[in-house]
């Protein structure tokens, strides 16, 4: 960044000791279209870097191993519903009701390690969220990475967000606004 602003100062100076005005403020006006190019550059630049380091950082041994569990946990709700739910419900109100009874298992153990599994990832996207809302972060970069996590996590989740909301006000918010952004983008 030095650099562009030394580059734009020296075209400055040389510009302003030439004898011609028109031509000057030309070199002026292309000097400072070259620098703003530049630094829109720069900032791009720096969005993918920082969203690069959320990736980073999600398939660290904490992130991968906590998300793995949950999804553990979720399959072993997902077999009990299986096993405790008659078939013979239709389709849809079968789906449902298993969906349901693994929400609710999933609201009775969130108080031990499922809860703060849970807790983590949550956190996870409620920082997404600001870092794309602010501009600080490559949001279709992010999409790409974490639009499947976030929905399948969230799917079984909201009864966990629901009862959090009780204690916490507006416990993850955030990640339901990031995920309803990024369903909002894919129906348009």
């Amino acid at each position: 960044m030095r650099h562009v602003a030394k580059k734009i100062t020296d075209l400055a100076r040389k510009a302003l000791s030439a004898e011609d005005k028109p031509i000057t403020l030309m070199i002026i006006a292309a000097g400072v279209a070259i620098a703003i190019f530049e630094y829109w550059g720069f900032l791009e630049n720096k969005r993918v870097e920082v969203a690069y380091k959320h990736v980073e950082q999600w398939e660290s041994d904490q992130y991968q191993a906590a998300f793995s569990r949950v999804a553990a946990d979720i399959r072993a709700f997902e077999q009990e519903a299986h096993d405790i739910i008659p078939d013979d419900l239709g389709e849809a109100a079968l789906a449902t009701a298993r969906l349901n009874y693994t929400q609710n298992k999933i609201v009775e153990n969130a108080d031990g390690r499922l809860g703060q599994d849970l807790d983590l990832l949550i956190y996870f996207f409620d920082k997404l969220s600001v870092c794309v809302d602010r501009g600080l972060c490559d949001g279709p970069l992010l999409a790409q990475f974490f639009e499947g996590h976030l929905e399948r996590l969230w799917i079984y989740s909201t009864g966990f967000v629901a009862s959090r909301r009780g204690t916490i006000d507006g416990y993850g918010s955030l990640a339901q606004a990031y995920r309803d952004r990024l369903i909002q983008n894919n129906e348009s």
